[in-house]
């Protein structure tokens, strides 16, 4: 009986339940969320860069061009070249985006992990 108490004060620091947030939300907070808040800031430099220049693009090939530079200050991001660039497509594209620097606003501002996990799509 008095094993089963001690695994479970064990799990119980370990998991978060209690005051103390235990100890991997703890790592969490302090070794992943500021790494991740990192990567968020340049994401969303590059989510601005690119809402601003696809926001004035009036051509496919503008369209494009702005692609070919997102693509340089982030080599990992996967976007596609656009096939046409009009209006609904500006639109679509740009509602994306916006949907994107929320999601990375959200994780800037998050105070710990829970939060960002709970609030932050």
């Amino acid at each position: 009986m008095k094993r089963n108490a001690a695994l479970a004060a064990v799990l119980f620091s370990l998991t978060g339940c209690g005051s103390s947030g235990g100890l991997v939300i703890n790592h969490l907070n302090t070794e992943y969320l500021p790494a991740v808040q990192k990567d968020a800031m340049q994401d969303k430099k590059t989510l601005e860069f690119g809402r601003e220049c696809l926001g004035s693009a009036k051509t496919v090939q503008e369209a494009n061009l702005c692609n070919a530079k997102v693509r340089q200050m982030d080599p990992q991001i996967d976007i596609d070249d656009f096939i046409r660039w009009n209006e609904a497509e500006r639109a679509r594209v740009l509602g994306i985006i916006d949907e994107n620097l929320a999601a990375t606003d959200c994780i800037l501002n998050a105070k710990d992990i829970e939060e960002a996990l709970d609030k932050c799509e």
